[in-house]
C-alpha cells in the first residue's frame, strides 16, 4: 500500500533554554517552539546558507482528531518527542479526502505513465490548495522533475530526478538526466 504523509508549509523554530513553556527533552533541557512562515524563518535564521539554531522547514504532521503533532521532516519519529503540538487546521475527513481523492490518484496516474518506460516512480510530493471562490481542494503545485524520485529499472543508481543535483553531480550530467525526463514526459 502507498504510504502518504502530510507536511506543514510553515517552519518550526526551537528555542532552547528560554522561557519554560514546552515539554522537557530527554536531557532535561527546556525549550520553546514557535511556528512561523518559511520566508520569515529564512529572513531571521538563514545566514550564508546555514540555519542559525534549530529550524525545521516543512515539519511532518502526525494528525489526530483534536491535535496535530509536528516532527522534524527528515528524521525517524520512533521514541521522539514532537517539536510542538497544534490545533488541526483541517478535520480528519478533509485529510482523508486529500489522501484518497488527490494524493493517491495523482501518484497512481504518474506511476502508470512511468511504467510504460520501465521507470519506477518511487515517491513524490504535491502541494494542496483551495480555490478561494469555490472552496474546492485541488493539487496546487507544478509536478516536475523536482517533485518526484524516479529510477529506471527500479535502480537508484540510474536516478533521473533532482537527487543528482542535491548530491552534487556534475551539472552537465544533471542537465542530461533532465533532458531524458523531458523526452519521456513528452510521450505521457
Amino acid at each position: 500500500p502507498l504510504l502518504t504523509e502530510f507536511f506543514h508549509k510553515h517552519a518550526v523554530v526551537v528555542h532552547e533554554d528560554l522561557v519554560i513553556v514546552g515539554p522537557e527533552t530527554e536531557d532535561n533541557t527546556s525549550y520553546y517552539a514557535e511556528m512561523i512562515t518559511e520566508d520569515t524563518a529564512r529572513e531571521l535564521y538563514l545566514k550564508d546558507g546555514q540555519w542559525l539554531g534549530k529550524v525545521y522547514t516543512d515539519p511532518l504532521i502526525e494528525p489526530k482528531k483534536d491535535l496535530w503533532s509536528l516532527y522534524p521532516p527528515k528524521q525517524p519519529r520512533h521514541d521522539m518527542q514532537p517539536l510542538m503540538d497544534m490545533l488541526p487546521e483541517i478535520d480528519m475527513a478533509t485529510l482523508e479526502y486529500i489522501r484518497n481523492s488527490l494524493m493517491i490518484p495523482c501518484f497512481e496516474i504518474l506511476e502508470k505513465a512511468w511504467k510504460k518506460f520501465n521507470v519506477e516512480l518511487i515517491d513524490m510530493k504535491i502541494e494542496i490548495g483551495i480555490i478561494e471562490e469555490t472552496k474546492e481542494l485541488v493539487i496546487a503545485d507544478v509536478i516536475d522533475n523536482d517533485s518526484w524520485r524516479i529510477w529506471p529499472n527500479g535502480d537508484p543508481k540510474q536516478q533521473l530526478d533532482k537527487q543528482a543535483f542535491r548530491d552534487g553531480v556534475n551539472l552537465s550530467e544533471v542537465r542530461d538526466k533532465y533532458a531524458v525526463v523531458t523526452q519521456y514526459t513528452k510521450k505521457f
